[in-house]
C-alpha cells in the first residue's frame, strides 16, 4: 500500500469510529531500501498502525540452501528480476552477521533484523523444522551496525 492509500484508509476508518490497527506489506532485506517502502513504514509507524511483514525470508530466497535452480523456481525471483549474483553479495552479507552470532542460519538474522525494525514477520512454516528456526530468531539481538549492514 502507498502512504497516501494508508492515510486515506486510517481517515475513512477514523470517521467511522474504527481504528486500522495492522497494516501487511512485503517486508524483507531485499526490497527494504525502497523509498516507497521507507514512506510506507514511517506513515504506518506515525498513526500507530502495526506493519505485519510477508515474504520475511523472501519466499526462500534469505534461507540457507538455496541453490540457483530453486531460485529460478521461486515466484519473487521472476517479481522482482533479482539476479543470482545480486542475490549472492547480500545473502553473503547476511551469512557474515550469521557468523558473527554463532553460525545461525541466514533466516534467523533475516527475521530478527525484522523485528528490530518493528516489523512482525509472517512466516509460513511446513514443518517443525522451520518453526523452531523461526523462534531461535527471538533469542538473541542484532546490533546496530549489523542492522544498517
Amino acid at each position: 500500500a502507498l502512504p497516501i492509500q494508508v492515510r486515506r484508509a486510517h481517515a475513512v476508518a477514523s470517521r467511522g469510529g474504527v481504528r486500522i490497527v495492522a497494516n501487511q506489506l512485503m517486508v524483507n532485506l531485499m526490497v527494504f531500501r525502497s523509498p516507497q517502502l521507507q514512506e510506507t513504514l514511517r506513515t504506518c509507524r506515525e498513526l500507530g498502525i502495526t506493519v505485519i511483514g510477508y515474504a520475511p525470508l523472501g519466499q526462500g530466497l534469505l534461507c540457507d540452501g538455496l541453490t540457483e535452480d530453486k531460485q529460478s523456481k521461486i515466484r519473487l525471483t521472476r517479481m522482482t528480476g533479482v539476479t543470482p549474483a545480486e542475490l549472492r553479495g547480500l545473502r553473503q552479507c547476511i551469512r557474515g552477521i550469521a557468523d558473527r552470532y554463532g553460525g545461525r542460519p541466514i533466516s534467523q538474522v533475516a527475521l530478527r533484523w525484522a523485528i528490530q525494525r518493528g516489523v512482525v514477520p509472517l512466516v509460513g512454516v511446513r514443518r517443525m523444522a522451520h518453526l523452531e528456526d523461526a523462534l531461535a530468531a527471538l533469542q538473541f539481538e542484532l546490533s546496530e551496525a549489523d542492522l544498517e549492514a
